[in-house]
């Protein structure tokens, strides 16, 4: 059995996929409103099979039954797997593990599914850290296959292997990574997001900036993905970055003016684009153009792109050297499961490869020369290889 801490929209869709596997959770929050948000999201992702006709009436029922909601701590003793999901504040998320910690039984795992704080300062709440983990899911929870489990230096073994066999067993694709600012998915997509932002304050159209993103293989352009993710969480996670990485992750002015206008994206209808009630682009927001240069920049395609790509591949070069991953090909799987990054590319590092380390090193140093110092300096992994003349895939 699981449960879920924290209902809304992502605690909905981490319900749901317990209640798909026949694994009857409980979903607890402090609000009925919240509870009433996360039984919505469950039967909208089941309503989608029902309609397919992948699900039968009759399941469809004893599926939402099985969610068992509540504002207490009723019901947790019988957990095995409790995934806390409540708000991205480290100070509230440390005290509701410490509350949690002793409603459930020695012997169940607690899992946080934050997407970018640090998993090591949280275990320092729990009295056995040993059990506890990150387990961070990406929204839709329904659609997205990726699932990153969060080691911490105190974690076991066997609590890991016990997650990545779970995480199989409800048909989800596991990725296990250390702990640093933004695991490893989301301190690849920042420097990407990021950029996209710098563009656009330099005067590139939205329009132009998703076509490119589009032309290179990826499934949205990076001002619909902003909208997708939410225009108040960007801000939120890229200072987050920022604080753990430095210079390299500062963001531009624009994302704290996108805010202000009250734009969150697809959620509230409004980010970048406008959206109707099913979700669906109506058009661009006018009021977000307002806030943009009047004066267009033109850029050729293929510069858009490398501007937009070539820092995630020097970010992956660091998380290679930070340890977060130990090797290429999980960060190119974390990247197409996670992101959409183009499949037939093989992921980022396995694109680099086959582009030259050599010709991307010279393309960054031009970057670095001529737009940001900053952002396009060269990771010492990525300078070394192609001195060596070594591909990722050797590393």
């Amino acid at each position: 059995r699981g449960a879920v801490l924290g209902a809304g929209v992502m605690g909905g869709g981490i319900a749901w996929l317990f209640a798909q596997n026949d694994q009857a959770p409980v979903m607890k929050d402090i609000s009925k409103e919240a509870l009433e948000l996360g039984l919505k999201q469950a039967s909208s992702n089941f309503a989608g099979a029902l309609k397919k006709k992948r699900l039968s009436e009759d399941e469809f029922n004893r599926k939402m039954r099985s969610i068992t909601p509540t504002l207490s701590f009723e019901g947790m003793k019988a957990v095995e797997l409790v995934i806390e999901a409540v708000v991205e504040n480290m100070d509230v998320k440390k005290k509701v593990l410490a509350e949690l910690e002793g409603q459930v039984r020695p012997q169940a795992l607690i899992t946080t599914n934050t997407s970018s704080l640090s998993v090591t300062e949280m275990a320092q709440a729990l009295k056995h850290p040993e059990r506890f983990a990150g387990l961070h899911f990406f929204n839709p929870v329904n659609k997205m296959p990726l699932v990153e489990i969060i080691r911490h230096p105190k974690v076991s073994e066997e609590t890991i292997q016990t997650l990545v066999k779970w995480v199989l067993d409800v048909k989800k694709t596991p990725v296990v990574v250390n702990d640093g600012p933004g695991f490893l998915v989301n301190r690849l997509l920042s420097p990407y997001l990021n950029e996209a932002s710098f563009l656009l304050e330099a005067g590139v159209p939205i329009a132009e900036l998703d076509q490119a993103a589009l032309n290179f293989g990826m499934p949205m352009g990076p001002c619909r993905l902003m909208d997708e993710v939410g225009l108040d969480v960007c801000e939120k996670v890229g200072k987050i970055m920022e604080q753990g990485l430095g210079a390299r992750a500062r963001a531009g002015q624009l994302s704290h003016r996108l805010t202000q206008t009250g734009a969150l994206g697809r959620k509230n209808s409004k980010g970048f684009y406008l959206y109707d009630e099913k979700g669906k682009v109506t058009g661009r927001n006018p009021e977000i153009e307002a806030l943009l240069p009047a004066k267009t920049l033109s850029i050729d395609e293929h510069t858009l792109q490398q501007r937009l790509f070539l820092p995630v591949i020097n970010e992956a070069a660091y998380c290679l050297s930070d340890g977060i991953v130990g090797k290429a090909s999980t960060v190119d799987l974390g990247m197409i499961y996670g992101t959409g990054f183009p499949p037939f590319k093989g992921g980022p590092l396995r694109w680099a490869d086959s582009e030259g380390l050599d010709r991307l090193l010279a393309e960054l140093q031009n970057f670095a020369a001529t737009v940001s110092a900053d952002r396009y300096a060269p990771a010492p992994l990525l300078v070394e290889l192609a001195r060596q003349k070594k591909t990722f895939y050797d590393v």
